[in-house]
């Protein structure tokens, strides 16, 4: 089933709103025709799961598995599509680039781990010179 709004997160655009955009649907790399495809596809792949917050439950995986997941045209510079009439493609090898959310802070509640403090093998000849140390 095709997607009917932008994936990438923060984009609130999809198919009802008034502005018209193209969606470009995220394909599945190993269905692709050749290498060049393929490696397109990987990006994009990469991409999207790169922007993903899991903290907030998002189905990202899901929906690059059904091939549901798609980026409006927004997110590209012009000279990335091509426009053929009715018809618009992507070109390939073509990276999203604008309007980008930023980058989801870690969680930094934590706090961070203690110094540790290396501590040199200490050997014993008896269990009697143990006895003396404790």
């Amino acid at each position: 089933m095709p997607s009917t709004h932008c994936s990438v997160p923060g984009c609130s655009w999809s198919r009802q709103k008034v502005e018209k955009r193209s969606l470009f649907c995220i394909r599945r790399p190993d269905l692709a025709r050749n290498e060049e495809e393929r490696e397109h596809r990987i990006a994009l792949t990469r991409f999207m799961l790169s922007m993903r917050d899991a903290s907030r439950g998002d189905n990202i995986k899901e929906m690059l598995h059904k091939e549901s997941a798609s980026i409006c045209e927004a997110h590209f510079h012009e000279g990335d599509i091509i426009r053929n009439g009715k018809s618009v493609a992507l070109k390939l090898g073509a990276r999203p680039s604008l309007q980008l959310p930023k980058a989801v802070k870690p969680n930094t509640s934590r706090k961070p781990p203690a110094e540790r403090v290396s501590i040199e093998k200490v050997r014993h000849n008896s269990i009697a010179d143990l006895k003396k140390i404790c």
